[in-house]
């Protein structure tokens, strides 16, 4: 599972040394400690956040360790679309549907000079 971790600009890299310092205290489902480590491949630093590639489990309990982190968020799903079929497209796909229960779901989309 992928979540990205906003933060405020300019710190990226203390919240990924701060996420390192508090990896081993996160729980495994059997309520031990984690043995997973964090490897260096599944972090990846952007403008204003970071994004890591861990378990569900481990990946929820992000938010309640960190203190430099606004919200951690699970990416459910990923896709380009630079025109309204492309997105409608994307939408309907079913990764993003294992999430939802099938129901009509109304998308308003506004842009100015976007």
């Amino acid at each position: 599972m992928n979540f990205y971790i906003s933060c405020p600009l300019g710190f990226e890299k203390d919240l990924v040394e701060e996420i390192q310092g508090f990896w081993f205290e996160l729980m495994d489902l059997d309520g031990t400690p984690t043995s997973s480590n964090l490897h260096e491949d599944d972090i990846k630093i952007e403008s204003g956040g970071v994004e890591i590639k861990t378990e569900l489990h481990l990946g929820l309990q992000l938010s309640f360790f960190s203190k430099i982190a606004h919200r951690v968020l699970l990416r459910i799903h990923r896709f380009e679309a630079r025109y309204f079929d492309q997105f409608e497209k994307g939408l309907k796909s079913g990764e993003l549907m294992q999430w939802l229960e099938p129901q009509k779901i109304n998308v308003e989309i506004d842009f100015i000079k976007s």
